[in-house]
């Protein structure tokens, strides 16, 4: 490669990763707080954070929206007016709904489960949908006037965040399994489906454990099986342990309303 060319590649590399990391600035000038939302009769009110990282204001505004998870466990917009079954829109209430944040400001919003009578025993789901967008003051003054060329404020859109909203009005039952266990011995791999079945869904982390010493050999996080769906299936690195001395460990996230542990031998 001439010096010309290697030159050129360079500038090219080093502007790729300017665009990117800028992308990645603006994207992630708000950060939330959590990214899921959980309440039932035991945790009625949930407070949410949504920060500002930004040198500049955001003005943000929330809304309330609804997917439905396909075979596959992949999320698909509901679109229109009608209302799914299950969602949450009726059994909440929260505040507030439009409002700006200050620079190295936070913003708590604040989600409460609303009584309703009559309400179908089941799992309810709908999903915060958090815009928010950067306010920049392009107000210019010159020589103590003000250029009305440039006056005013712009908004530059930011990254719409979706956070799921589960609500459970009533205690819900769930079966979970580990099952259908097979051993890759060429790519030391184990993989295996949760099967859930009942009323509610599970969000869990899951573990390949070492037996011999109880030590964790890899970890999937933030797993999740709705209602819609019977199961997933998962794929953790053996790094070497022989199958007899590995262990799957599944572990609910109890900060949404589970505490089941299951343990299951792979061999």
């Amino acid at each position: 490669m001439s010096f010309a060319n290697f030159k050129l590649n360079y500038i090219f590399n080093r502007l790729i990763m300017f665009i990117l990391l800028a992308v990645s600035t603006s994207s992630f000038a708000v950060s939330l707080g959590t990214y899921r939302i959980y309440l039932d009769r035991q945790h009625r009110d949930y407070d949410f954070i949504i920060s500002n990282r930004d040198p500049v204001p955001q003005n943000c505004k929330l809304n309330l929206t609804h997917y439905n998870m396909d075979k596959n466990g992949t999320p698909q917009l509901v679109e229109g007016d009608v209302l799914p079954d299950n969602s949450a829109v009726n059994l909440l209430r929260y505040s507030p709904r439009n409002f700006s944040i200050d620079p190295q400001g936070r913003q708590t919003v604040r989600f409460r489960m609303r009584n309703q009578s009559g309400v179908e025993k089941k799992e309810y789901r709908s999903y915060l949908e958090v815009n928010c967008q950067m306010v920049e003051d392009k107000t210019e003054i010159i020589d103590g006037k003000l250029n009305s060329q440039v006056a005013g404020i712009s908004l530059t859109p930011q990254l719409v965040h979706q956070v799921p909203i589960i609500v459970r009005p009533f205690n819900l039952d769930i079966q979970v399994e580990i099952t259908d266990i097979n051993v890759d011995l060429n790519n030391d791999t184990v993989t295996f489906a949760v099967k859930r079945s009942g009323e509610r869904s599970i969000f869990f982390d899951i573990e390949l454990i070492n037996k011999n010493n109880n030590t964790r050999i890899a970890l999937k996080k933030n797993g999740k099986i709705y209602p819609e769906n019977n199961e997933k299936v998962l794929t953790l690195r053996a790094k070497g342990i022989p199958s007899e001395d590995l262990l799957i460990r599944l572990t609910e996230d109890k900060r949404t309303g589970g505490d089941l542990i299951l343990e299951k031998s792979v061999k």
